[in-house]
């Protein structure tokens, strides 16, 4: 039996999406860091409606920095911790 998403979590496929928007978005501005909030303001309409909010890109970034060779820790232009694609 396949397990399901907790209520009001996004369901696995909109993780993935998700993760792929952001991921794409690192990319695209490589060597740009981006704490949670800043990246979802940032991509506002670019996502699928109700799973593009910051605490759900938190934990697209936390995905994201297990790549340690890809991405890296950083601050962002607001001061506070984010995450950037490249040296």
């Amino acid at each position: 039996m396949r397990a399901r998403a907790p209520p009001g979590s996004p369901a696995p496929m909109a993780d993935s999406l998700l993760q792929n928007l952001v991921r794409q978005w690192l990319l695209d501005h490589a060597g740009q860091v981006d704490f949670a909030e800043c990246l979802a303001s940032a991509l506002g309409q670019a996502g699928p409606p109700g799973v593009v909010n910051a605490p759900s890109i938190g934990l697209a970034l936390e995905e994201l920095a297990h790549q340690p060779q890809t991405f890296w820790a950083g601050a962002c232009l607001c001061g506070r911790p984010g995450l950037r694609y490249g040296w």
